[in-house]
């Protein structure tokens, strides 16, 4: 049996007999020990929200008058009131919204990336599907550290949070130097070699509140492909050389994104702009001091080399609300423009030169998503959402121009496209068991739907599952 199954199938059973010994337990929002670590204060509804008040009957009514409150609350149906925001909105698994829904509750992985938000909260989180794990601690300012491989290297972040700032520096490491030398009677061969590995990563975060929106200033260095930087020097009694060779692979990002999270009722909103630059070059320089006609200085670009400038805006709210439960409707847009580098030279023309010019993509995609939840009892929750990616417009321009050093032969060679195109709609469910100041939160993965019995035969049914000890 599928060693995941039997996991998930024993952690239910668990708390399913909890669940029995706890019927007559507070409802989740009410739990002390839950709304410790619940979202920020200011980001739960206002109070007056939590039912609407119906309109008062005047004072010389007969008391036999009941349905004039009805009438006063009618348009409230056409603009529903989220009246069981403090009910949801407790901190929730990273198996939660996968739909990124705006206006649905935090998840770990939101808090860490706003980190003022872990402001006030101690718990611990372990998502054994995906190797995460994070804890908050500490009175007055909160500590918080968290470990995940997204970058097939451990990945740390640690940071410090206080209700009015927040900053988060993550981490992966993976940088290795040698060195060696060979001597014989006639020569001396020195070979430093220094490799930066494939996920290698430095990030840092900032965000505070001001007034009813929060900020969120984001900064990354990341090495995409391995690096080798390698210099050998030869040294003999009437010559040297130096051959140095520095490839680099990396990226940097920077952006900043605003958010109405601190004074949201039934509207959530997001906007942000991120810049990124995507470095692909390889250098070499090599010295032959008795013969300078063999020295070699190259850049060479590789085709991948861009600079990319992408605003995004994201808008959620709730559509449906009942008694536990509520229905959010939200869209996800971003636009990418990427200039890609101009090539001068390919090496595999020695003499020619090939520029590509005016090479540029831009994108318009949006991203549509409904996302629904239901309380069930004290102890249970269940959720689900869809989504689909509708690219709305998307345009290629690429202009290639081919250099023989002889005009007559000179070709240029330009491309254009222009499309649009709906994605294929992705479907997601969980549910969520929590009781006193223990919770653990699970979303089922696509193929079990396709095949029930997956978990048998060697397939992953559980798509994600985290737990949590509140304190």
């Amino acid at each position: 049996m599928n060693l995941k199954l039997t996991t998930l199938a024993a952690a239910f059973a668990v708390t399913a007999a909890m669940a029995q010994d706890n019927a007559a337990a507070p409802a989740p929002a009410q739990n002390a020990a839950q709304a410790e670590v619940a979202a920020p204060a200011e980001q739960a509804a206002p109070a007056e929200q939590v039912a609407p008040a119906p309109a008062p009957a005047p004072a010389p009514a007969p008391v036999a008058k009941p349905a004039e409150p009805a009438v006063a609350e009618a348009p409230a149906a056409e603009q529903p009131v989220d009246s069981n925001a403090a009910f949801f909105d407790v901190l929730r698994a990273r198996a939660y919204n996968n739909v990124a829904n705006q206006a649905a509750a935090s998840t770990v992985g939101d808090v860490l990336g706003t980190p003022y938000m872990m402001a006030g909260r101690k718990f611990v989180y372990l998502e054994p599907t995906n190797s995460f794990a994070a804890v908050a601690f500490g009175t007055g300012l909160t500590k918080f550290i968290a470990f995940d491989n997204s970058e097939n290297l451990g990945f740390t972040t640690v940071g410090l949070a206080g209700k009015s700032f927040g900053v988060a520096l993550s981490y992966a490491l993976g940088k290795a130097y040698t060195s060696s030398e060979t001597t014989n009677p006639n020569t001396k061969t020195t070979v430093d070699q220094y490799t930066v590995s494939a996920g290698d990563r430095v990030d840092l975060t900032a965000a505070f509140p001001i007034g009813g929106l929060d900020l969120t200033i984001y900064g990354s260095w990341r090495t995409y492909q391995t690096e080798v930087n390698s210099t050998t020097e030869t040294k003999s009694a009437n010559n040297s050389t130096k051959d140095e060779r520095d490839p680099d692979y990396w990226s940097i990002t920077g952006g900043a994104m605003i958010t109405n999270g601190p004074s949201a009722k039934n509207i959530s909103w997001l906007a942000g702009i991120f810049v990124n630059r995507w470095e692909n070059y390889t250098e070499r320089k090599y010295k032959d001091k008795a013969n300078p006609d063999n020295n070699v200085s190259t850049k060479v670009t590789g085709t991948s080399a861009n600079t990319t400038i992408t605003p995004e805006f994201n808008i959620g709210g709730t559509i449906l609300s009942g008694e536990k439960s509520r229905v959010l409707l939200g869209l996800n847009t971003y636009a990418p423009l990427t200039f890609y580098d101009k090539i001068k030279e390919k090496p595999e023309f020695e003499d020619d030169d090939v520029n590509k010019d005016e090479y540029f993509t831009m994108d318009i995609n949006t991203a549509p998503n409904i996302f629904a939840e239901l309380g069930l009892g004290n102890c249970w929750m269940v959720f689900g959402g869809a989504s689909y990616v509708w690219s709305l417009f998307s345009m290629n321009n690429e202009e290639f121009i081919r250099d023989y050093n002889d005009k007559d032969n000179k070709q240029t060679t330009k491309n254009m496209s222009i499309s649009t195109r709906t994605g294929t709609v992705t479907v997601s469910a969980g549910s969520r068991f929590q009781y006193k100041n223990f919770a653990l939160e699970a979303s089922i993965a696509n193929n079990f739907y396709n095949n029930p019995l997956t978990g048998f035969n060697g397939g992953n049914m559980i798509a994600n599952l985290g737990g949590f000890l509140n304190f």
